[in-house]
């Protein structure tokens, strides 16, 4: 016959019925039901051991002591995780303008924001070139218009030199401004400048170009800057 273990045979394999006794022990071979219910027999005495019923004795008091003093004493160990889980974060996120992995852009009331705006109002009919910082710093955004029917070339320099000079001085980013039209460059975590920060404006693309601008080609130039 095939084996089905829906069958209930002498207590010994099977799912089992209601009516199969507690199992022995957990090695021979038992039901579900007569291992289900030896289970429940083990918890039931390990409960009426931590809580004996019956009157409130010395012994009883006695019992639930020590098993109560059992399970403080996890909690203490709890207490004492948290406790120490709290000073270590205390210590790494100490008051002021520290932050958690840098979860937010430098340019943030926790560092102060944006303090500081270059501006430009009109383009003189040269390299313009200017130096706004003489340390380290970062710029977060540059804006303008250009006014010329071409095309012309923001440079900006890692450089404390008071100006920088184009062609000589190296330069940390050239960027198109497109002809006839505003332009916004954002970096919202900064962009980084070791030095110093420092600006001019050239007519043509190459790194050592050194073409002035006509006056007023571009205009409304800010530069923000930290």
């Amino acid at each position: 016959m095939t084996f089905n273990p829906l069958i209930f045979r002498n207590n010994r394999d099977g799912i089992g019925a209601p009516g199969d006794d507690v199992a022995a022990n957990a090695t021979d071979p038992n039901t579900l039901v007569s291992l289900a219910k030896k289970m429940v027999s083990l918890l039931s005495g390990t409960i009426a051991v931590a809580i004996p019923a019956g009157a409130a004795t010395a012994a009883n008091q006695t019992t639930q002591t020590a098993s109560l003093n059992s399970i403080d004493g996890h909690v203490d160990g709890l207490e004492t995780l948290v406790a120490a889980t709290n000073t270590a974060l205390a210590a790494a996120t100490p008051a002021g303008s520290n932050l958690i992995g840098r979860i937010v852009s430098d340019a943030s009331a926790a560092t102060g924001g944006i303090s500081s705006t270059a501006r430009l109002a009109s383009a003189a009919a040269s390299t313009n070139a200017t130096n706004v910082k003489i340390t380290a710093g970062r710029i977060y955004q540059a804006s303008g218009r250009n006014n010329a029917s071409y095309d012309v070339f923001l440079v900006l320099y890692d450089s404390a030199t008071n100006p920088p000079v184009p062609g000589t001085t190296t330069i940390r980013k050239k960027m198109v401004v497109p002809a006839g039209q505003a332009f916004v460059y954002d970096w919202p975590v900064g962009l980084t400048f070791a030095t110093g920060i420092g600006y001019a404006f050239t007519k043509l693309v190459a790194d050592a170009d050194t073409t002035a601008l006509v006056a007023a080609d571009i205009t409304a130039f800010n530069l923000d800057y930290v």
